[in-house]
């Protein structure tokens, strides 16, 4: 993304697996341009830096800078970071320097830039309950999820997408997400905790790539 004399808002954006010939291979900014940048994740963009500044100063929060070929922000010093997740360090309040442990950031096939590809964060992220509450992008994430959840006091996380905790159950239907691979399969345990009833369940994935065995039965305690 080339800005030039403008200062772009961008609320929950990705960007990953892009290059550049020298510089800015996610984004670059040239002349007085002075975007703002609220909960993005900008991951393994390459060659060339994350993001490369000219006469600019960028604006990130809540953001996350990973693997991004070179720096992930040049030259140093150029943009105003606070509460987010900068590969190397960069000086700001709540920056962090760890790993954002995507839950699969270049999904089954291996490769980055594909539809498969998982950005979200797992369960042991430290982006999670990190970023700063002052500064929401809106109700939902990327995914059009809900923002800042989680026991009190709840606090927004860094990067696109917000990690989700809750399975929404009705008397006869719940509906979850497999957001990660398993080449070699995985257990989904099914249970009825109210003693002296029964409970008749059916699981029917919608995709084809999915097999569940047993994918029905009763259970009665």
């Amino acid at each position: 993304m080339y800005n030039e004399e403008s200062s772009p808002t961008m609320e929950n954006c990705l960007f990953f697996g892009n290059s550049a010939d020298h510089y800015g291979a996610a984004m670059a900014n040239a002349l007085d341009c002075n975007p703002r940048l609220t909960n993005c994740t900008l991951y393994a963009n390459g060659p060339g830096s994350g993001i490369a500044n000219f006469a600019s100063e960028p604006n990130l929060v809540n953001c996350i800078l990973w693997d991004n070929s070179r720096e992930q922000i040049e030259p140093a010093g150029s943009a105003l970071v606070t509460y987010s997740d900068i590969e190397g360090g960069w000086l700001g309040q709540g920056n962090i320097d760890l790993d954002p442990c995507f839950v699969d950031a270049d999904g089954c096939d291996d490769t980055l830039g594909t539809p498969d590809d998982n950005l979200r964060l797992s369960v042991d992220s430290p982006c999670i309950d990190a970023g700063d509450s002052n500064s929401v992008p809106g109700p939902v994430d990327l995914d059009g999820s809900p923002r800042v959840i989680g026991p009190e006091p709840k606090r927004i996380d860094m990067g696109a997408y917000e990690y989700q905790t809750k399975i929404e159950v009705s008397a006869d239907r719940f509906d979850f997400t497999l957001q990660q691979c398993y080449p070699a399969g995985a257990s989904l345990i099914v249970g009825n905790t109210r003693r002296g009833t029964t409970m008749d369940w059916q699981i029917v994935p919608d995709c084809n790539w999915v097999r569940i065995e047993p994918n029905s039965g009763s259970l009665t305690v």
